[in-house]
């Protein structure tokens, strides 16, 4: 697996000098940009997945 973003690396080397914790938590929304046999993503599919990424979010911050 791996994550394409440009902002993740210089976040982690910027919260490691400043002695601050720092974690990336990603959600994949949609595989049609790439794999050929998931279905075309429409723009309600996003929005759900995205409510629900909320919720996985929301209980990730809970304490245990």
């Amino acid at each position: 697996m791996s994550i394409i973003g440009m902002t993740a690396s210089p976040e982690a080397f910027s919260s490691s000098r400043a002695e601050m914790r720092y974690a990336t938590m990603a959600h994949v929304t949609d595989y049609d940009v790439w794999h050929l046999t998931e279905e075309t993503v429409s723009a309600d599919m996003v929005v759900r997945t995205l409510a629900k990424n909320i919720e996985l979010v929301q209980q990730a911050g809970r304490p245990l």
